[in-house]
């Protein structure tokens, strides 16, 4: 399988980890998007979507440029927190808008920061140059 094609899985897999965490959050969006009183500032309802959609692609991109990479114990480390760090992103949309715990969504997100530090030492430990 060439570098593409795994570029591709991967991308099209944490897409597709969005989108039914985003289905399945439909409802409770819309019940917050409801009843908030929007600041002037804010983007258009449409931005999130689009941000979201590169932000999963790039990560998708990370995770392959791991996956290709010789095959060793840092790259196993690297897997396993980009898939931590994946599981607790996915798990935020639950908290925040099923719930509706958004002093718990606050707490998650400095958690999910911290993992994110972590996910990019790992992967760059893994990766060339």
């Amino acid at each position: 399988m060439n570098n593409l094609v795994k570029n591709v899985i991967c991308v099209v897999l944490v897409e597709l980890s969005g989108f039914i965490v985003g289905m399945l959050m439909r409802e409770g969006t819309k019940i917050y998007s409801e009843s908030i009183v929007q600041p002037p500032l804010s983007p258009a309802p449409v931005v999130f979507p689009i941000a979201w959609t590169i932000l999963y692609a790039l990560m998708g991109i990370g995770i392959a440029r791991v996956l290709m990479a010789e095959a060793s114990g840092a790259r196993t480390a690297a897997m396993g927190f980009f898939f931590a760090q994946l599981f607790f992103n996915l798990a935020w949309s639950f908290i925040f808008f099923g719930a509706q715990r958004f002093d718990l969504a606050f707490v998650w997100l400095v958690i999910l920061l911290g993992q994110s530090f972590l996910v990019r030492g790992e992967h760059m430990s893994v990766l060339p140059g």
